[in-house]
């Protein structure tokens, strides 16, 4: 039955939606863009999904999830992690770190550290401590290894301002670059700290330790560096207190990857900006990972000749080999026995670097009544009910993490529904677009059963990383609701008592606040409808019974109710028997008769 508080949740989705285009902010991280709004009929919560990127080891930003007119929250953080081909969930604890009328929290460095590759953090506007409108944000690693975005999805890399975004943006906008190890070889430019910032380490002034210590260039320089084999880096700042005269830069490690095979080239990824008519650049691999696919009698990856003669023997391109390669002994047992490069016990091997766009996948599902899985592992069959007999179904899904929309695929282990899997529609999409989906048509109930999505990195080498990734989900085909009336004709004497009960088959429960009654005098003109203050009718607690109160005339009934699966009604008739016997009538009767016979006895 229509009422105000039905008419008061559409207005409040309305104003919340309008809020949500302008009110949500992502500060210091790549810029949060949104997926997708879902806002279903079946649920009184809609959902806001956003993407966002989080570049490196130490990036840092802040959600926002402030709406006027509510100052209750609630807000919940879910990390992914792989755990072979499927994305685990673990809820982080937050013990009262968050308080409920709290609308912002920190990623990163003074916040909520991103412990793994990827970060779901939900937060839902309370009102009287009911959810009305829920944000999603997928915080997503982005792998760099300069320390700032370097992915073609995001910037063009080594070229002069073009039309679209340069990677040097970046690196000014995020102010940092990167190093590996201990920054031993480090020669960027950074000169802050934390608390401040260097002093040219050819000066004595304001602080007079600067000088001792063999810096490049001369030490004409305030750059940070490592001159003395520290942890990490680090530099004399310009501060006058002695706790703040030495300190360590706000420099992050390096992420040991690469694009391709590491020369700068990656044409897998040239799509990206396809009205360039030149190739696509990338950083060059020049990282210190030491490990190779070569592997000892215990399953350990074997090492690279590293120590004193070997600075030269880095994983790099060589020869006729064009992904990084260093030499190794040939038997690990001669490794200290071999001394320089030209020794016949040596073999180029292969190393073990991983890909900086292969990353963690994680497939997010909503049920059919538009609430998500947010904390279910993609091992975890998410169960996705349809309607059995439609002509087409629509599942969405979003697929964060991944980075060519070719990659994605559908299929199934169980060889029965193979043959229905290879008929569905499958429209991959990579996030920030919308979400993608997968369209079923003529709907059966063959179809229900076990099914997975499945993510591959075409780049990714699985001895080397994790580069394929399911998302398992269930069908369940159902057979639409069905609405009758018992008995569907009910005959009744005039001024009688009598009911009809609503009886629902099918695959779906109706929703009883949809379940609305009508009467009328024919079947074609069935239009006034029954309320809960009705004299001539009485209407049950779940509105599933109609009871007429005194029979008048023949008397037309329609329910209607809706599910899932649709809106349908049903019709049935009071109807006024043609010859009623009187009972009252002949009781009289039998009571004189007797009295009657009783007289003329006497006589």
């Amino acid at each position: 039955m229509a009422d105000n508080g039905r008419q008061t949740t559409v207005k409040l989705r309305f104003i919340l939606l309008i809020i949500h285009f302008s009110a949500f902010t992502v500060n210091s991280l790549l810029p949060d863009k949104e997926v997708e709004v879902v806002n279903s009929k079946w649920s009184d919560v809609p959902v806001a999904v956003r993407h966002v990127e989080y570049i490196g080891t130490t990036d840092n930003g802040t959600l926002d999830c402030f709406i006027p007119g509510f100052s209750q929250y609630r807000w919940e953080l879910i990390n992914k992690a792989s755990a072979g081909p499927y994305s685990e969930s673990t809820s982080l604890v937050l013990d009262d770190q968050i308080k409920e009328h709290q609308t912002t929290i920190k990623i990163g460095k003074g916040g909520f550290p991103m412990a793994t590759e990827m970060l779901v953090v939900s937060c839902e506007a309370m009102l009287s401590r009911r959810p009305k409108f829920q944000i999603i944000w997928v915080v997503t690693r982005l792998h760099s290894p300069l320390g700032y975005p370097t992915d073609p999805r995001i910037c063009i890399f080594n070229v002069e301002k073009y039309l679209y975004k340069t990677c040097d943006d970046y690196k000014w906008w995020y102010n940092t670059d990167c190093y590996y190890g201990k920054g031993k070889e480090y020669k960027g430019d950074t000169y802050l700290t934390k608390n401040g910032k260097c002093q040219y380490w050819f000066q004595d002034l304001p602080n007079s330790d600067s000088s001792d210590y063999d810096v490049d260039y001369d030490k004409e320089h305030r750059y940070c560096r490592n001159p003395n084999k520290d942890h990490s880096l680090w530099c004399i700042t310009t501060s006058t207190k002695t706790s703040l005269q030495k300190q360590y830069c706000a420099v992050q490690e390096c992420s040991e990857c690469m694009y391709g095979n590491g020369d700068g080239f990656f044409d897998l990824y040239d799509e990206y900006h396809e009205n360039i008519d030149w190739r696509q650049m990338f950083p060059k691999y020049e990282g210190l990972r030491i490990t190779t696919l070569k592997v000892d009698e215990k399953g350990l990856p074997r090492l690279c000749m590293s120590g004193k003669g070997w600075e030269s023997n880095l994983c790099r391109p060589r020869d006729d080999k064009k992904t990084p390669h260093c030499l190794v002994a040939s038997d690990k047992a001669d490794e200290t026995d071999i001394e320089d490069e030209d020794d016949s016990r040596l073999e180029l091997v292969e190393c073990r670097i991983p890909q900086c766009t292969v990353r963690q996948v994680w497939f997010l599902f909503f049920n059919s009544f538009g609430r998500p899985y947010l904390k279910e592992s993609n091992a975890e069959y998410v169960e996705i009910i349809l309607v059995n007999g439609r002509n087409s179904e629509v599942i969405k899904f979003g697929a964060f993490g991944i980075h060519k929309a070719s990659g994605l695929s559908i299929s199934t282990e169980e060889s029965r529904l193979l043959k229905f899997a290879q008929t569905f529609t499958l429209t991959a999409r990579v996030p920030p677009s919308k979400f993608s989906t997968i369209e079923i048509k003529d709907v059966k109930k063959d179809y229900s059963g076990r099914y997975h999505l499945r993510y591959t990195f075409q780049e990714g080498d699985p001895r080397i990383q994790q580069s394929t990734y399911k998302g398992n989900f269930k069908l369940d085909v159902r057979d639409p609701m069905k609405l009758s009336l018992i008995p569907s004709v009910l005959q009744l004497c005039r001024g009688e008592r009598g009911s009809f009960r609503v009886q629902v088959s099918g695959g779906f429960e109706v929703l009883e606040e949809s379940i609305t009654w009508k009467y009328g005098a024919s079947e074609n003109r069935i239009k006034r409808e029954i309320s809960l203050e009705d004299t001539e009718f009485q209407l049950s607690a779940d509105l599933k019974k109609i009871t007429i109160k005194e029979i008048k005339k023949d008397t037309w009934i329609k329910v209607e109710g809706s599910s899932y699966s649709g809106t349908v009604y049903a019709t049935g008739q009071f109807k006024m028997k043609g010859k009623c016997l009187n009972v009252s009538f002949f009781s009289n009767l039998i009571l004189v008769i007797p009295c009657t016979k009783q007289i003329i006895k006497h006589k």
